[in-house]
Order: C-alpha cells, then structure tokens, then sequence
C-alpha cells in the first residue's frame, strides 16, 4: 500500500531524503517506505535528466 500519491504535498525532514523510481506506479520508493535517513545515503548523482517539457512546467509555477 502507498503511503504518498501524486497529489499528496511531502514535507521532508531535516537530514531526510525522499526517493523515487523512474516507473511511478511500479517502483518501490519512498511512496511505499517513507524518508530515508541522510545517513543510509551511500554514493551521489552524477547527473539528474528531465525532459526539457519538465522543465519548462516547473520553471512556470
């Protein structure tokens, strides 16, 4: 069961992260287990794609 969807606001705590797989309605992510602690974060991003119709959206808001 979710415990976030697409249309739930999700204020992150302070030394959390909140993490999401790339099939929104099939992925086991911080919709189904919550915030994840800074802590468990092992590696980083080397880089974050968006399609650029993405991008143009949230620039507007």
């Amino acid at each position: 069961m979710k415990l976030y969807s697409e249309d739930t606001k999700v204020t992150v705590p302070d030394g959390s992260h909140f993490v999401l797989g790339d099939n929104r309605k099939k992925s086991f992510d911080s919709c189904i287990f919550g915030f994840i602690s800074k802590d468990n974060v092992v590696g980083e991003a080397k880089f974050s794609y968006s399609r650029l119709t993405n991008l143009e959206r949230q620039n507007k808001k």
